[in-house]
């Protein structure tokens, strides 16, 4: 008990440090990844990725659509002209549909007298979007304070001054020194959050 009582103040310095180095450690062995959101940090809980379903709907006119050479064929002998009229001037609506990775894209051409009077491309895309799910970054904190015990009577058994060490995960590690009786007295505290 003697040899405590001669090295109180090295007792106290070793522990000071020890505390000292498991705060600058950060106290969790594994770091969370941690993103900025207009300038506060933020501890990333989980990524997702969902996919959006967006219309997109653009119209060309016929004069814009590309025609390359014609192909001509050989005509009948015994052709009936109001028939070949009838379709020239007849407009026609053809839809077709391409398959993508994000979903169907269909292609309305609208023809007539032998050419295509305007073209439609409609996409049901599926578009993905990252989300990402997030908690407010929590930073070790330090407290510092002075505590007393009091007995039954009234009467000061102790006075003592405290540092706690708050951790990520919520736990609070704490060393205090102080004097009870005229001797010193130690103390270690680890507090749990319920």
């Amino acid at each position: 008990m003697k040899l405590i009582l001669k090295n109180v103040n090295s007792i106290f310095a070793f522990l000071l440090g020890a505390f000292a180095v498991f705060y600058f450690r950060g106290c969790d062995k594994q770091k969370p990844e941690v993103i900025k959101i207009e300038g506060k940090k933020y501890e990333v809980i989980k990524r997702d990725t969902v996919y959006q379903q967006k219309t997109i709907t653009k119209y060309k006119d016929g004069v814009y659509v590309y025609h390359s050479d014609s192909v001509y064929v050989e005509i009948p002998a015994d052709v009936d002209t109001s028939k070949i009229l009838e379709k020239y001037y007849a407009m026609n609506v053809f839809v077709d549909s391409l398959e993508t990775g994000y979903g169907p894209i269909i292609i309305k051409d609208t023809i007539q007298l032998n050419k295509i009077k305007g073209r439609s491309y409609t996409g049901y895309i599926k578009v993905p979007e990252i989300r990402t799910v997030v908690k407010e970054s929590l930073r070790p904190a330090v407290f510092a304070g002075l505590g007393s015990g009091i007995d039954g009577k009234g009467r000061v058994q102790e006075v003592s001054a405290h540092m706690f060490l708050e951790t990520r995960k919520r736990t609070l590690y704490g060393l205090g020194v102080g004097v009870a009786g005229g001797a010193p007295i130690y103390k270690l505290n680890v507090l749990l959050k319920l």
